[in-house]
């Protein structure tokens, strides 16, 4: 899922596999802050969305409010 959702926001990672575990490898430094967001937490999921262009469409917010919060 974290894979998919970075390809649908624009960040540039690559992981790979190694024998005790994966390297997660940043291509920038926002791409590495993205991946500390708490995408378990709706609220500071919420918080980096209103920080990201996304976060200047009302429609969308709109939507994703809803999604997260259920209003």
């Amino acid at each position: 899922m974290t894979w998919n959702l970075g390809q649908i926001i624009g960040t540039r990672f690559y992981v790979e596999e190694t024998l005790k575990g994966f390297i997660i490898f940043f291509d920038r430094a926002v791409d590495y802050d993205i991946a500390q967001v708490d995408r378990e937490n709706p609220q500071e999921l919420l918080n980096w969305i209103k920080n990201s262009p996304l976060g200047k469409d009302k429609k969308w917010m709109d939507k994703i409010q809803m999604l997260l919060f259920g209003k």
